[in-house]
């Protein structure tokens, strides 16, 4: 008995050792001071980094879109989805619209498998983005 009391209040006293805020590094406002990509939702920046792999298609964690179904099959489009882009010294840098959101078909969210989604997006008349 003292055992288990004993561990239970490490535990919890771990815990609370462990517990910290988490704070936003980098406003949207700012974007010259990044370089590479962040999903925005409905305007709002995430947590989520996107890696571009050409000038309108990138991977995302697919744990950060919105679903409309419990299985995650289904990604909700009603939600506005951004890019947020910033590519280094050459002026390339805003928010470009997602236009199509593939999840990896294998995705489980209970289990956060197969976590990975490819977007494709509009690069606002862009041919290329340069890489530094």
């Amino acid at each position: 008995m003292k055992l288990t009391k004993g561990f239970l209040t490490l535990t919890a006293g771990l815990s609370v050792c462990h517990a910290t805020e988490l704070y936003k590094r980098i406003s949207t406002q700012d974007m010259d001071s990044f370089k590479g990509a962040l999903l925005l939702k409905n305007g709002q920046q995430t947590s989520c980094e996107i890696a571009l792999m050409r000038d309108t298609q990138g991977f995302v964690s697919a744990n950060c879109l919105d679903y409309t179904d419990d299985s995650a099959k289904t990604v909700d489009m009603n939600t506005k989805y951004e890019v947020a882009i910033s590519a280094g010294n050459d002026g390339t840098y805003g928010a470009f619209k997602i236009t199509k959101i593939t999840p990896n078909p294998g995705y489980d969210p209970a289990s956060f498998a197969n976590n990975l989604a490819v977007i494709q997006f509009e690069n606002g008349g862009r041919t290329q983005f340069t890489n530094y």
